[in-house]
Parts: C-alpha cells; structure tokens; sequence
C-alpha cells in the first residue's frame, strides 16, 4: 500500500495494528513522527539510529526533513528490511540497512559513536536502555524513547511496574504522570551508573503511550546533580493531598486531614522538559502545536496534576465546575497536557 507522510512517499502494509502486520506500520503514530522530526531539527545531530525500524519512516523523514547525515536503520524482520531497501531508493536516500536484534545491533556499533537513538517498541524501551546508553554520544546525544506498556506505569499491574522499573506506581487520577516520572527515573539511574547524565527535554503521554526526549550530559558532576532530581511522591486518597518526599523524610499522615499516606517511586521530581526547547519547536501539525503549549507551561509547577472530576467525586459535588474558572481563582493554575480535566495548581483546589 502506498502512504505519503511528510515529504517521504512509502510502501506500507495496511491492516489491524498488532504484531501481527507483516512489516509494522501505524498511521496514528504520524503525531509522535511529526513532533520526532521537530525535535531532530532543532536539537541537529549528524547521525541516527532507529533501532526498530519497522516499515523505516521514522528514519527516512530524519533524513529527508530534518538534515540528519547518517542514518542506521534495522528491523530483525527481514520482510520489513526488503521495505526499507525498496522504500529507499524509491526516494533517494542513503542509509545503513540490518537485521539484527536491536541490543546486537546496538553493541556492535562503535562506543559513544551515535548521536541520536530512538526506540520505539510494542511495550516497555527496557531491554534496549542499556545497550543504547553505551553507544550514545555522552557529551551531546539524545534518545528517543517510546513506552507502550501503560498498564503497569500507571498501576493497573503494579507488580509488573516493580518487577520491570524497579518502582512502585499509583492507580490515581494522576497515574499517567507518576508513570511518566517513573520512566525517566529509571533513565536516570541506568544512566548515572556510567558517570553520565540525561535531561530531560520533552516528556509526554499520548493517547496509549509515553514518549520520552533526553539530552545527555557528560560527567559525574552532572550525574550528581541529576540523581538529586529523583523522589518518592506521598498520596492522600481521602482528600487528594501530594507531596514529594526523600525516603527518610516520609511523613505519616496526610497534613491536610490526617488520613493514611500512600506512596510511589523512585521518581523524578523536577521538570519533564524544557519550556525553553519546547517554545523553539515548530511543525504544521497543529494538534502537536497545541500539546507543546501545553507542556512548556505547566512546568512552572512541579506537583502532579489535579482532575476536576476526581475532586468532585471526593467532595461529593453534584456540579462540576468549569475549568477556566478554577484556574482563573487560583495563583499560578495551569491545564495540563495529561488529561482534559486536569490542573496543576501550588494547592488542592478549592471549589
């Protein structure tokens, strides 16, 4: 099947998306690849690496859109290495084809060599971070880094979460972002182990998925700092109090009604991007315009996110007020870019 996406024209399968499309392709997925492009324009980067690289797309609009020299793209599918090839040529791009397993193809590569790395699996980016981190370029590189496996971030299997991060989660109505934190926690600490850093530059979550952008930095000064960045986050079920807390500061007791405390993490508990890079970002892809606005402003506030309805179903209130009205009453209230009906707020709000 024939597909136009950005300036590239690609033979595709078309079909249910699941494991089982001869060569992956979702059409969907154009929101992240539009914003993935973005990012590669601004952040530059001479070569690239899309390790999973399905019907090659990704890898064929870094090349063409955003100026990227040298592009590696691999699939252990041979069916889906033919498309590459094929797809190519059709457009006139060079780039290093192979089909090998993702962690061999990583590994064989040469140390610190790779600029930009981008894993984008069916489920979790785990047992691909370490063999990414000794390949990146330590002092200036960038993964790209896609979670599916929302389930357990978000606490719905929190054993999975703890068996698989190394953390536990939160089933709340802020649950997405706790999972986000703790996906790049984890990226924090796998990565201080090689006395190096990342930060993050644009962190989100999208319909089924979270997807993660972060710079490197090199040294153990960085690494330091970086891993003061990570936290436990304590939760009031009862009136939706949270806060984040170092292990030996727990408190034990909610301070706004006294009630039990639960808890989630290790975290991260600075920003999940930089307003900065998301302001300089641009694509025509006006719902990922619309999601970066929403980003660059709600990092001001660190706390998780409120969800209006959540509140209201706490309180027992038959209204549900509207959103612009509770921000406009509240200092320094913002949407977020989590969910509809969320507010990020210095206080619980009061309504």
């Amino acid at each position: 099947m024939d597909f136009t996406e950005g300036s590239v024209s690609f033979e595709a399968p078309r079909g249910e998306i699941t494991k089982k499309l001869p060569v992956f392709y979702n059409p969907v997925m154009q929101f992240d690849r539009d914003l993935t492009v973005a990012v590669l324009k601004e952040f530059g980067g001479k070569s690239y690496c899309d390790a999973l690289a399905g019907s090659g797309i990704r890898g064929m609009r870094a090349s063409k859109e955003a100026g990227v020299k040298e592009v590696y793209f691999n699939d252990l599918n041979p069916k889906a290495v033919k498309l590459i090839e094929d797809n190519l040529k059709k457009n006139s791009i060079k780039g290093n084809v192979s089909a090998l397993e993702a962690n061999l193809l990583l590994r064989s590569l040469e140390h610190g060599n790779l600029d930009i790395i981008d894993i984008d699996p069916f489920g979790p980016f785990i047992p691909f971070l370490d063999s990414a981190l000794r390949v990146v370029n330590r002092r200036k590189g960038l993964l790209c880094l896609t979670a599916t496996d929302t389930a357990p971030l978000c606490g719905v299997t929190a054993k999975t979460c703890i068996r698989r991060y190394d953390a536990k989660p939160l089933r709340t109505s802020f649950a997405k972002e706790v999972g986000l934190r703790i996906l790049i926690a984890v990226c924090a600490r796998a990565t201080a182990k090689y006395d190096f850093a990342i930060r993050p530059l644009l962190c989100y979550n999208h319909r089924h998925y979270f997807r993660l952008y972060l710079a490197t930095d090199n040294g153990v000064d960085a690494s330091d700092a970086m891993l003061g960045k990570i936290s436990y986050l304590q939760h009031c079920k009862a009136c939706d109090w949270r806060g984040y807390a170092k292990i030996n500061a727990f408190k034990e007791t909610c301070p706004e009604c006294g009630s039990k405390l639960d808890w989630a993490g290790p975290l991260w508990c600075a920003e999940f991007a930089e307003s900065s890079f998301c302001r300089k970002l641009k694509t025509g892809n006006k719902p990922v315009m619309k999601m970066l606005g929403l980003i660059e402003k709600e990092q001001k506030l660190l706390t998780p996110f409120y969800d209006i309805h959540h509140l209201c179903e706490l309180r027992k209130s038959p209204l549900v007020p509207r959103k612009r009205d509770i921000i406009a009453s509240l200092p320094e209230a913002t949407e977020t870019h989590f969910a509809d009906t969320g507010i990020r707020s210095k206080t619980i709000p009061k309504f």
